[in-house]
């Protein structure tokens, strides 16, 4: 028993010296910047090109409502070769919106991952843009 624990002792003893920590292990966390729904529509009106606003709500959520400038494209069909198809380059500006802002920051994390590098979450939604007034399809 007592040379188990001696072995063990040593083995985490090289670990350890061998500077080994959860810092390298463990990537930070990606972020991405917000916007609230009023900016965007003036960005939108103002300065249009190369920037998109990407609905990632069901099929069903976006035939209820959606903002006018959105185009659809549900959660689990973004990809990058779905995004090329919307001739959406890496560099070009992309607003990823949803319901209420939770997805839309997951698949913007996601995007930031894969080398998108200006994504940002729509903050509050589909919600926040109706709310705000602003120009919807029913």
């Amino acid at each position: 028993m007592k040379l188990l624990q001696l072995i063990l002792f040593s083995c985490l003893m090289i670990i350890s010296s061998q500077g080994f920590s959860t810092e390298q292990a463990v990537p930070s966390a990606v972020k991405v910047e917000s916007i609230q729904v009023k900016e965007l529509e003036h960005i939108l009106k103002e300065r249009p090109k190369n920037k998109f606003l990407i609905d990632v709500r069901t099929e069903r959520e976006w035939k209820s409502v959606h903002a006018t400038p959105a185009v659809h494209l549900p959660m689990d069909e973004v990809s990058p070769e779905s995004l090329q198809k919307l001739a959406i380059q890496k560099d070009d500006t992309i607003y990823v919106i949803c319901g209420s802002g939770g997805r839309s920051d997951t698949v913007a994390k996601s995007l930031r991952k894969q080398g998108y590098s200006n994504v940002v979450n729509v903050e509050g939604g589909t919600n926040a843009w109706v709310e705000a007034k602003l120009p919807i399809v029913k």
